[in-house]
């Protein structure tokens, strides 16, 4: 999938637990959503007092939603500090869950003491174009084949008008498209190679995604998208291609 925008409507939650006890009252429970590990990908409800069956019809957007994120849901209780917010509940979902026609429905709490419940409505807008810029098909010429891949990077408005890129740690989606011309490493006898292709930043090698494997292949095409977050002038984005193979033998 690309780059998606996508709008998030939380609207009710059902049977929650009463973290507060019977002679204090009921819950005051919020929800939030995240795309976990990126804070600007988030938002939450207002919190309504005193209710185990809350109604908020809050509707915000999160956009850069790739395939391969989660999109969280969590549902908490607000208590007077210094004593911390409990946990009601939360769920987690996949692309796969609401990509590409949406998804309205009830999900259950995942932790929760009452098999309470979230409705939520999720509307997928289309490819995020904001933000993103100069997106470029190129042609990586390796030793052994051709690697296609599709790049955008973050961008900002710069005085004078005109877009420049924008200053700091970036985050870059990145198209893996296809590959050309691989080296058989199974050899004739066993058929053709099972490629991959791992993009990452090298200089900070958690910042990486892969590809699927796709099996018997040497022209392969995966069109796979993904992101790399924490990119700086000054680093390097490395791509590797590599045949999959059955343990004990290495890729």
């Amino acid at each position: 999938m690309a780059s998606a925008r996508l709008q998030i409507t939380i609207e009710s939650a059902s049977n929650l637990y009463n973290a507060d006890g019977i002679l204090a009252g009921k819950s005051d429970p919020y929800a939030i959503v995240e795309v976990p590990g990126q804070e600007n990908m988030k938002f939450q409800t207002q919190v309504i007092s005193n209710d185990l069956n809350p109604v908020w019809n809050c509707t915000g957007e999160i956009a850069g939603f790739m395939d391969g994120d989660v999109l969280q849901f969590t549902v908490m209780d607000k208590d007077t500090w210094p004593k911390p917010d409990d946990l009601l509940g939360k769920v987690s979902l996949m692309a796969a869950d609401f990509y590409p026609d949406g998804f309205h429905g009830q999900i259950q709490l995942e932790g929760s003491k009452t098999n309470a419940s979230l409705q939520v409505r999720i509307a997928v807008l289309g490819c995020d174009e904001l933000g993103v810029e100069g997106v470029e098909n190129n042609n990586v010429v390796q030793e052994d084949g051709q690697l296609q891949v599709g790049m955008g990077q973050t961008m900002m408005a710069v005085d004078g008008g005109g877009m420049g890129m924008a200053s700091g740690e970036q985050s870059l989606v990145v198209n893996i498209m296809n590959a050309s011309g691989l080296y058989n490493a199974d050899g004739f006898l066993a058929g053709k190679s099972d490629p991959y292709c791992i993009c990452m930043i090298p200089e900070k090698p958690d910042r990486k995604f892969q590809t699927p494997v796709l099996a018997n292949t040497l022209d392969p095409h995966w069109n796979h998208a993904g992101r790399i977050d924490g990119f700086q002038a000054g680093d390097s984005l490395e791509f590797q291609v590599w045949d999959s193979d059955a343990f004990p033998k290495p890729d």
